[in-house]
């Protein structure tokens, strides 16, 4: 048992309930988390600023408090606990860029461990390309005010082309469609906002190893950037809202 400090009577004498290590321990939490979510509103931004996924996600049947629930993420930066993937994206970009093996052994959590596995199991280049580490930091695109961040995990390179690749490791799948958009919107960053005239249909790709998946951008992609554009008015209108 702990004794906690909870106030003070008119007298000015201190007040203090028991209670067990456990419930002392939840409240501290409770506290802490508050306290993240005071801090991280204190950092929110009034400008729309999304992931292309989320985008991808808008572009198809999410419900509105779906929406929400990312666009609250991104804009706050805090939304509860996440699993981080980022030893196992650092695994599958050694992989891709530099033939090294995935690592099953390496100190990983349970989750991350999976997705390692199923790096090992079906990330797979296609035939004629070779995988390259970003060197730069590419800039927002800004559809409608709201602002995308088009980092792919590698760019791709062939005789006569070039793309880039994301790797999803979440352990939902993506919703139908949603890997086909992704790679259409890459194609599009690549070939229409940033002037690469070499960018491929064919070299703009999502991997998803753990199906393993691989989605290629749709034959007329152009009209994804419509339903893009139509996801962010969306997004800007409810943006002010969570």
């Amino acid at each position: 048992m702990v004794a906690a400090l909870i106030g003070k009577s008119r007298d000015g004498a201190s007040l203090f309930v028991k209670m067990n290590t456990r419930q002392f321990a939840a409240i501290r939490r409770q506290k802490q988390r508050r306290a993240l979510e005071s801090e991280a509103k204190e950092l929110v931004t009034n400008v729309p600023t999304i992931s292309l996924s989320t985008l991808a996600k808008a572009m198809g049947p999410l419900s509105p408090p779906a929406l929400a629930r990312l666009l609250s993420g991104h804009k706050y930066g805090f939304s509860g606990p996440r699993r981080s993937y980022q030893q196992a994206r650092e695994q599958a970009i050694s992989l891709l860029t530099d033939g090294t093996p995935p690592d099953v052994e390496a100190p990983l959590r349970g989750y991350e461990r999976d997705a390692v596995k199923a790096i090992a199991r079906g990330l797979r280049l296609p035939e004629h390309a070779r995988a390259i580490r970003m060197r730069r930091k590419l800039p927002y695109w800004e559809i409608g005010g709201v602002r995308i961040s088009m980092e792919p995990d590698v760019e791709l390179d062939g005789e006569n082309a070039t793309g880039a690749a994301k790797v999803i490791l979440t352990k939902e799948p993506l919703a139908r469609g949603v890997g086909s958009a992704m790679a259409a919107l890459m194609w599009h960053y690549r070939k229409n906002v940033l002037n690469v005239p070499m960018t491929d249909r064919a070299h703009c790709i999502v991997f998803e190893p753990r199906l393993p998946w691989l989605h290629l951008p749709a034959k007329r992609p152009d009209t994804q950037v419509r339903h893009a554009e139509l996801a962010c008015q969306v997004v800007a209108a409810l943006w002010g809202k969570v």
